[in-house]
């Protein structure tokens, strides 16, 4: 065994050896070349970063609307979208305190004819970009009254109602069901 180790390591020697000294049909060495320091370019910025919040309101025990806000972060300002997600709904104005929802509106609430969005899409601002999609649901909050599409219009967002108008009429005769099974109620508890 160590003369095979011998013979290999001979063998490594004369190899090196045969490729470090020139022979007589070798080639000149080249001259060494000399290459201007390279510029290293710099890392690239770091992916944005998306947060989404939803939220639901109420009026009574009616769904409103619902609300989907996405912010994609601008480069440094991670924190501050994420701050401003999770912060979203907590200053919306009405009568009723909105409810943070886990899912998306339409995943929410998929069974719900919507009467009209605003949408708001892309709208840059401090920390990020934002979009904004607001769906309402009552009938009286857009039919009756044309407050939300006037707010929506001054925000520079798109309003959108439902051109449907039997998936309108089926809203208004349900909120009309809803009222009459309410008097029902009062009534029969009234009457014991």
């Amino acid at each position: 065994m160590p003369t095979s180790v011998a013979r290999l390591l001979g063998f490594l020697l004369a190899l090196s050896a045969c490729q470090s000294a020139p022979g007589p049909s070798a080639a000149p060495a080249p001259a060494a070349v000399q290459q201007a320091p390279v510029a290293l370019a710099p890392p690239p910025a770091p992916a944005p970063r998306t947060y989404s919040a939803s939220v639901a309101t109420f009026r009574g025990d009616q769904l409103d609307e619902c609300i989907d806000y996405v912010i994609v972060s601008a480069p440094g300002k991670e924190a501050e979208a994420r701050d401003l997600a999770s912060s979203f709904g907590t200053n919306l104005k009405g009568d009723e305190k909105p409810i943070r929802i886990a899912k998306p509106c339409a995943e929410q609430f998929p069974d719900r004819t919507v009467l009209a969005t605003c949408s708001i899409v892309d709208r840059p601002g401090t920390a990020g970009t934002v979009t904004l999609r607001d769906r309402y649901y009552s009938v009286a909050t857009v039919s009756d009254s044309d407050a939300y599409m006037k707010d929506c219009l001054t925000m520079r967002g798109d309003w959108q109602p439902n051109t449907n108008r039997w998936a309108v009429q089926h809203e208004r005769v349900r909120g009309q069901m809803k009222q009459m099974q309410k008097i029902a109620q009062d009534l029969e508890a009234e009457s014991r």
